[in-house]
């Protein structure tokens, strides 16, 4: 008879149900069929109670959904649309002095520098200092780096090869 301790069995039971829950969550990914007319999940399996747990995992055409999904529409598209055809810095300054009131405008500013220092690997503590922006926001541009859509990361690589030429 082999005998461990009470600490290694509950060590041992937590790597199982953790590796239980990832492959809940693989297969949940994996036997999902999409209509794509719609957007809507034809056909999908009932994840496990502890995949239920996260909430903001859902499943769209290319793996997890964006938040802004829910928005999309052809407002929206004009909206982002006339953003792509500004041709430089000062038309952009122009347009969101427009758009967005000063506090918006240094609301996204500050989430993209605190994206641009977690991606650099600076700690929260010398975010927070520099930035002046609550550990709920860092928290928050975190998860969007960590799960999000990986656009900060397209667009911090287009920036640096930007700087190179």
């Amino acid at each position: 008879m082999i005998r461990i301790s009470f600490i290694e069995w509950i060590s041992e039971q937590e790597k199982n149900k953790r590796r239980r829950h990832f492959e809940c969550i693989k297969m949940s990914f994996l036997c999902v069929k999409l209509d794509r007319d719609s957007h809507r999940s034809e056909n999908a399996c009932v994840p496990c109670v502890d995949t239920l747990k996260y909430k903001s995992i859902r499943v769209n055409r290319g793996g997890i959904t964006m938040q802004i999904e829910k928005l999309r529409g052809q407002g929206l598209d004009h909206f982002f649309e006339g953003i792509l055809s500004l041709n430089n810095l000062e038309e952009c300054y122009a347009f969101f002095d427009d758009v967005c009131t000063v506090n918006e405008i240094q609301s996204m500013a500050q989430r993209f520098q605190v994206a641009k220092m977690l991606h650099e690997g600076k700690t929260y503590s010398v975010i927070e200092t520099e930035t002046g922006a609550s550990t709920a926001t860092i928290s928050r541009v975190k998860r969007s780096l960590n799960y999000g859509n990986d656009m900060y990361e397209v667009v911090f690589a287009r920036m640096e090869q930007d700087n190179e030429k």
